[in-house]
């Protein structure tokens, strides 16, 4: 998907979706507290458009999503009937091992479900799973309306940036956030790195981290969130 230029990109207002089945990538991976309580419900929400605008459009919903822990996934459903009417919410992805191995069968029997593929699971998009490149091999693929939103303002940020640009960076896997900084030493005036990737980024790697561009926060030892 980061390789198309946004004129080669279809999405959801390029096909006919009415009286369709189609298939939906969403990234509902949301945190939860200990009792199983949503505790923001911000990647649900942002999806919300694509999937109404298809239900307008008189489309028949699956919806599809991954948790990165055994969970029920019936609170992320209850959020959604807020918003749209009948769908189908999948059972969480990664239960299946032949998801994440990208098991041609897994991925054509998700393809059975509908005629359409449409992925709005941005934050995944790098994975080689079945329910993002395995799936598109089988039906008409195109993306959701978030997901070319994500891709025209990071082409933007990353091509012909607004000036001053401030990147922030955190999380957790340092080492997919390697090439994004090295792509935004080109583009940003300051790069503010925290979080655990500010803890555990090493500085023999292949990053220019004393570029006077890049600022750590002063706790970073400390495994904290990003700070002074």
């Amino acid at each position: 998907m980061m390789t198309m230029t946004m004129n080669q990109l279809k999405n959801v207002k390029d096909f006919n979706v009415k009286n369709k089945k189609v298939l939906v990538r969403c990234d509902f991976n949301v945190p939860f507290d200990q009792k199983g309580t949503i505790l923001d419900d911000f990647r649900i929400l942002q999806t919300i458009p694509t999937l109404t605008f298809l239900q307008k459009q008189g489309a028949k919903l699956f919806l599809m999503t991954h948790l990165t822990k055994d969970r029920s996934l019936a609170p992320i459903k209850k959020k959604l009937e807020k918003h749209l009417k009948d769908f189908t919410l999948l059972d969480n992805l990664r239960l299946d091992k032949r998801e994440e191995e990208n098991d041609q069968d897994f991925a054509q029997e998700l393809a059975g479900l509908a005629d359409i593929y449409i992925n709005d699971a941005f934050g995944v998009c790098h994975r080689n799973h079945a329910s993002i490149v395995g799936v598109a091999k089988y039906l008409l693929s195109g993306a959701g309306l978030l997901l070319e939103k994500e891709i025209r303002l990071l082409s933007q940020a990353l091509e012909n940036p607004s000036h001053p640009l401030v990147v922030i960076i955190g999380g957790a896997k340092v080492e997919s956030k390697a090439k994004v900084i090295n792509q935004f030493l080109k583009t940003a005036d300051q790069i503010l790195i925290g979080g655990k990737t500010a803890h555990k980024i090493d500085l023999k790697s292949d990053i220019d981290l004393k570029s006077d561009k890049v600022y750590f926060p002063l706790n970073h030892k400390k495994d904290l969130d990003i700070g002074p």
